[in-house]
């Protein structure tokens, strides 16, 4: 199919909408597929049941609400007010939260705020364990099979953090420089991929992720070029 073939307009009305007080800022379904949390600039995140339409305001932050998550059927949030919510109930970071993540598991939600990614428990609310950068926290995502190690990305590096050790493993360091925009990790483990505020992206293979290998030697440039 040639790419100047434009698909015809469906006509396709929506079966409800979410009312905001603001413009949205990001959207998440939760694990089942029947209710979306939608948050907004005001600071509302409003949950919809996909079934009728139905909605409830369940958490709200000042200034915003940037990035909400399903922890299985618990709704997680963060925002400007340097809060991440769990159901609600704030948990006080001092720092914009900027990104945010739930395990698979369901049990711990990674926190990029300010210059710190966190880890906190679900049930307790309790911090597990913190990483400093030194710069803003852009991009934080949890390893696809080991629920107790995440990566976070700043604008000058990314770092992976495991829940109940003390020291971090060592770091990706930029070498084409860039800031970090968003990071994932592919479910076979054996890539990462992250996306760079500018006009590419970078790959590491598995083994370059390691303890001990030379994390440089995995490192590509995997997109260049604008439009």
């Amino acid at each position: 199919m040639s790419n100047d073939v434009l698909a015809e307009p469906v006509d396709w009305p929506p079966l409800w909408e979410i009312t905001l007080g603001d413009c949205p800022t990001a959207l998440a379904w939760d694990p089942s597929g029947s209710r979306l949390a939608a948050a907004s600039l005001a600071g509302d995140v409003v949950v919809a049941e996909t079934a009728d339409g139905s909605q409830q305001q369940v958490s709200f932050h000042n200034g915003g609400a940037l990035c909400p998550d399903w922890a299985v059927a618990r709704l997680v949030s963060g925002g400007q007010d340097g809060t991440a919510t769990i159901d609600g109930d704030p948990i006080e970071l001092g720092r914009w939260v900027s990104a945010l993540a739930s395990s698979q598991c369901g049990r711990h939600v990674a926190v990029g705020h300010g210059r710190s990614a966190s880890v906190l428990d679900v049930a307790s609310c309790a911090t597990l364990s913190s990483e400093r950068h030194n710069t803003t926290v852009t991009g934080v995502c949890w390893h696809p099979t080991n629920d107790d190690v995440v990566r976070s990305g700043s604008f000058e590096r990314i770092a992976e953090q495991e829940i109940g050790v003390d020291a971090a493993l060592p770091d990706i360091e930029l070498e084409f420089g860039g800031a970090i925009a968003a990071v994932r990790v592919a479910a076979s483990t054996e890539r990462t991929v992250a996306g760079v505020r500018g006009d590419f992206a970078y790959l590491w293979h598995d083994a370059g992720m390691s303890h001990t290998a030379n994390r440089n030697d995995s490192q590509q440039r995997i997109v260049s070029g604008r439009g």
